[in-house]
């Protein structure tokens, strides 16, 4: 998870990241900010926000013996699974107001896709795997977006 907070917090980049394997065994946490989400070939939606088509994540985790381990997961963003308007069920010149005056406009975009997953032991060995990623961009208020 990985969010920016708002300009009376110097727009600071929080990430907290966990791998784990199918037993539910913890391989990797990480709560730093080397870790990265990136969105990317993001086009302008009609709602206004910067929707990626590809996006990657990048964790730079600890195991269990404090050993560092480098996870990737990526994949395109193909399907998408649903658009939630958060403030759909405020009436709208209420909604016209907040948006206006705290210039907040808050959706979930929600993913489900094949990623591929790639994860750098301490020892050398890479695991590569792929499967059905799930996955949700938020976007709350206008802060400067990045491709």
């Amino acid at each position: 998870m990985e969010f920016t907070t708002p300009k009376s917090y110097n727009n600071t980049k929080v990430s907290v990241g966990m791998v784990v394997n199918s037993k539910g065994e913890i391989i990797s946490a990480s709560m730093n900010n080397q870790n990265k989400t990136i969105h990317l070939n993001s086009e302008i939606d009609e709602i206004g926000w910067p929707i990626p088509h590809k996006i990657e994540f990048i964790l730079n985790g600890l195991n269990n013996k404090n050993e560092k381990i480098l996870t990737k997961c990526y994949g395109d963003l193909i399907k998408l699974s649903e658009r939630v308007d958060v403030m759909a069920e405020i009436p709208q010149f209420v909604k016209n107001i907040v948006s206006g005056v705290a210039g907040t406009k808050p959706y979930i975009y929600q993913f489900s896709n094949e990623f591929n997953l790639e994860i750098n032991l301490p020892n050398g060995e890479i695991i590569k795997e792929t499967g059905l990623g799930y996955n949700e961009a938020t976007f709350i208020s206008a802060i400067q977006q990045q491709d």
